[in-house]
């Protein structure tokens, strides 16, 4: 891991170079790499660089737009500039002092992390209260028209109609059993009728990627929520769908130990994230159409009895057969 980090730093410092005559302000002697799943992270003096170089540039602009204008009390990043140099998005937001949470969060006391829970539980319901102001809408509203190409653009490919479109380009990988992408496609139908996002309804806006590794922590809790590229209106339950990922990669990273029941702290703090009578079978969508979107951002590089445990394919796999388990 410690190499694949250094040759990951490596390219992005030479995708760094280019953007130089973009940002001359910054010191560049002084960056410092950060760790990211989706983006190349900077960290220069009291400011954060953010490089989006796949997928839709345009994240990082509608999460400009967004972060902007998002009340305190979401605890949102203070934006300073954003753009675009080429065919590269960039960001640049304050730095907030605290920590980013590593891998040995959940290993924290559980009076402390159900408080955090409950935290970041009023920091949704922050956000899913506020109304975007018709600049930031508009970027909200073409977010949910289709594209030619649906990769990379929502983190939930749906309504179900733009979640077939994505089972073509899954059969095109190598590695891809077609039986299984065959039996994800009809359980995916058989769940059409509970899709919320099939209704042409005006939703509140959620953030799509909220767990505690998009979160800064200090002494007195979360100092700010972070990373807004995924943000859509969408039905507030969809919130859960990045949890269920989160806590499955928990369990298999440490089967001998069961994560922290943090979808009861989060339930019993926000209840109504919960309250559809079609709970089950909305999450199960959920859970499929994220994982079967993460084999296309992440496709298979082994047949998949060699793939990594915390594979998507192995997440269809399991969730063809029975719904995510909610305990």
């Amino acid at each position: 891991m410690e190499e694949f980090r250094k040759e990951e730093e490596r390219v992005a410092r030479a995708r760094l170079a280019g953007l130089r005559h973009a940002l001359p302000r910054l010191d560049w002697a002084r960056a410092q790499f950060l760790v990211s799943d989706s983006n190349e992270i900077w960290r220069v003096d009291d400011v954060v660089l953010r490089v989006c170089w796949r997928g839709d540039r345009n994240r990082l602009l509608l999460d400009a737009a967004v972060a902007r204008e998002l009340p305190a009390a979401v605890r949102g990043p203070e934006v300073l500039d954003a753009g675009t140099t080429g065919d590269i998005a960039w960001q640049i937001t304050r730095y907030v002092p605290g920590t980013a949470p590593g891998d040995d969060f959940f290993d924290r006391d559980s009076v402390r992390l159900q408080a955090m829970t409950e935290e970041l539980a009023t920091l949704l319901r922050a956000l899913h209260a506020w109304q975007p102001p018709p600049s930031a809408a508009a970027l909200l509203d073409a977010r949910e028209r289709p594209r030619p190409n649906e990769i990379g653009v929502n983190l939930l490919t749906l309504p179900v109609a733009r979640t077939m479109t994505l089972f073509e380009p899954a059969r095109r990988l190598p590695y891809v059993d077609p039986e299984l992408l065959r039996a994800v496609e009809r359980r995916v139908g058989e769940l059409a009728p509970v899709d919320p996002f099939a209704s042409a309804e005006r939703r509140p806006v959620v953030h799509g990627d909220a767990h505690f590794w998009n979160t800064i922590v200090d002494a007195h809790g979360i100092a700010a929520l972070l990373d807004y590229e995924w943000c859509r209106f969408s039905p507030i339950d969809a919130e859960l769908a990045i949890w269920l990922h989160v806590l499955r990669q928990q369990r298999t990273r440490r089967p001998d130990r069961e994560p922290p029941p943090i979808l009861t702290w989060l339930r019993d703090a926000y209840p109504e994230m919960f309250a559809s009578p079609n709970l089950e079978g909305r999450l199960w969508l959920y859970a499929l159409v994220f994982h079967l979107h993460g084999v296309l951002v992440w496709p298979p590089d082994a047949p998949e009895h060699e793939l990594v445990a915390s594979h998507h394919i192995h997440a269809l796999r399991a969730l063809v057969e029975r719904p995510p388990a909610l305990s």
